[in-house]
């Protein structure tokens, strides 16, 4: 389901949205960094989760669509990247997982430790999620950002034990140059 679904679902059930938020969105939806600027310069609220179940942000949506240039005016706006959707997915997770540079490169300029460490609702990091899909230099950016890689998820696997386990060969070979063992 996309952010204009969930407006129109949103509008079904009767709850209203503002003018501005709609506005917001759709830019968002569109990847029109030119609206997404005056709607930052309009004072718009660029952590309220959108309409849905998901709970994403415009950051979030973003991230997912694969556009570092409206991440990273997202950021330099004030966008909260530590802000989870419903499974506790930060907007590092999902670059992660989507396997997108260009974005993690946005992402960790100017990014808090602490930050790269969440986890998520199933005890995964980033770096679990890099492992397990093989996004091994999103995996590198995450290791260079001193990302954690002894976090357990709910398995008790670490992200060596998610490259292991999916047979991911360079995320081994990445984790092992930055001196992570078994």
């Amino acid at each position: 389901m996309t952010s204009i679904d969930a407006l129109l679902d949103e509008h079904e059930s009767g709850n209203q949205l503002s003018p501005a938020q709609v506005a917001l969105i759709t830019a968002a939806e569109a990847g029109d960094v030119k609206r997404l600027t005056k709607m930052i310069r309009g004072g718009a609220d660029l952590n309220a989760p959108l309409p849905g179940e998901a709970q994403m942000t415009v950051l979030l949506m973003e991230v997912i669509n694969n556009r570092p240039d409206a991440v990273q005016l997202l950021i330099q706006a004030g966008a909260d990247r530590s802000i989870p959707d419903s499974a506790g997915r930060t907007a590092y997770h999902h670059a992660a997982i989507h396997g997108e540079r260009a974005v993690m490169v946005a992402l960790l300029q100017g990014a808090r430790y602490a930050d790269l460490n969440i986890q998520d609702e199933d005890g995964e990091t980033a770096a679990h999620w890099a492992a397990w899909a093989g996004h091994a230099e999103v995996l590198d950016l995450l290791l260079k950002a001193k990302a954690r890689t002894d976090r357990q998820d709910h398995d008790g696997r670490t992200a060596w034990g998610r490259a292991h386990m999916f047979r991911q060969v360079e995320c081994i070979r990445v984790l092992t140059a930055h001196g992570v063992r078994a």
